[in-house]
């Protein structure tokens, strides 16, 4: 397996006071793929600081925060819907948020609706847009509507628990499940997760073929999460 140095480092390599912008969100990112959500957190605070008018550190920092710090998580999220509406991060980081316990389903479903729309900015959100699609999809295929309205189970299921562990960064333990949905005949959904898992890993040479099923069989049909695929179709 091949590994991208890039998206790994070490306590050495965090931003000094001068950093810019891109460093600051590059370091975050590496931090947050490797779980290491306080210097993440840190990271995006100081690029949001510094380019309030981006959406990107506040969408990032509700991912990384969501399970510290639910409240916030959503508050991030949403702010960085009203930066851009057209941020494909915004919206999914907002869905996570509204996902973690206890989740708000409606509001989850919401945000997911929009993030879907749009193409994200790189891998990173990439990995978002795949990871919480991936959350979602048991949950929406048991959604029943009675006279009581829409009712749905939000309980732990093999995808449900393999994207928890992509968008934490347990990539191994996410890799394995998703060998496993692959081996249960659900192919789509093994491929999509393994996409975005390798892409986290920086691994786009075993990302690479599931990339291409997926996209030359046109099984997926949402243009953002399309969009969040086609980025590790190329080598």
């Amino acid at each position: 397996m091949v590994f991208l140095s890039s998206l790994f480092s070490s306590a050495s390599d965090e931003p000094g006071a001068d950093a810019t912008f891109d460093e600051l969100m590059a370091y975050g990112k590496r931090q947050l793929f490797t779980g290491q959500t306080e210097p993440a957190m840190n990271a995006f605070t100081r690029a949001a600081a510094a380019a309030p008018e981006d959406a990107l550190p506040l969408a990032f920092r509700s991912w990384a925060g969501r399970i510290q710090d639910k409240d916030l998580a959503i508050a991030d999220a949403e702010k960085a819907v009203d930066i851009d509406p057209s941020c494909a991060e915004a919206h999914m980081s907002l869905a996570l948020a509204h996902a973690t316990m206890p989740t708000d389903f409606e509001k989850a479903v919401m945000a997911l609706e929009q993030g879907r729309k749009y193409a994200p900015s790189d891998e990173y959100g990439a990995v978002l847009s795949i990871g919480v699609y991936l959350l979602f999809v048991d949950v929406l295929a048991s959604t029943r509507e009675d006279a009581d309205g829409f009712s749905y189970e939000f309980n732990p299921t093999p995808l449900r628990n393999a994207a928890d562990w992509l968008l934490s960064g347990e990539h191994a333990a996410a890799i394995n499940a998703f060998k496993k949905i692959h081996e249960s005949g659900r192919e789509v959904a093994a491929a999509m997760g393994l996409v975005a898992t390798f892409g986290a890993m920086g691994d786009k040479a075993s990302a690479l073929p599931f990339a291409r099923f997926l996209l030359s069989a046109g099984v997926v049909k949402d243009y953002g999460v399309s969009s969040a695929v086609a980025v590790f179709q190329e080598p």
